[in-house]
């Protein structure tokens, strides 16, 4: 399977459930990624996983991937995510971007990997039944 470039749908519906979860934390703030305290946290995971996923192509094909226009990256910061989706489906859709974006040597090391984890882990606590499963087994 080749590596492509997620869609703004993709990466917009990604961020936008987290964003609107009802349990946002202190790991959805920019500044816990290299951000500021003034970034717009929609745009600014919206760039954060999309240079990461831009990263992750230049890695894999060098050469071959053109840079992203400014207006490109206008329809990345302002795509309406999707809405309504299941659990299942985000976890697919976060799965997705990790899939496409993890070709660079330090990918796992990346604020867009750390955050993609968060979102992961915050979509996972909503599976039914999680809440009443045991925590720990000792």
């Amino acid at each position: 399977m080749s590596a492509y470039l997620c869609g703004p749908k993709t990466i917009a519906t990604i961020v936008e459930w987290e964003q609107n979860s009802d349990r946002p934390g202190f790991l959805a703030k920019p500044a816990y990624y290299g951000g500021t305290n003034e970034d717009k946290p929609g745009i600014f995971f919206r760039e954060l996983l999309l240079r990461q996923n831009l990263r992750s192509l230049h890695a894999r094909y060098p050469r071959k991937v053109e840079e992203l226009t400014p207006d490109e990256w206008e329809v990345y910061r302002n795509t309406p995510a999707v809405n309504g989706l299941g659990i299942v489906d985000m976890l697919k859709c976060v799965q997705c971007w990790q899939y496409q974006s993890c070709e660079t040597e330090d990918y796992q090391d990346t604020q867009a990997w750390k955050y993609s984890h968060y979102v992961l882990s915050a979509l996972i606590s909503r599976l039914p039944g999680y809440e009443k499963a045991v925590w720990g087994l000792d």
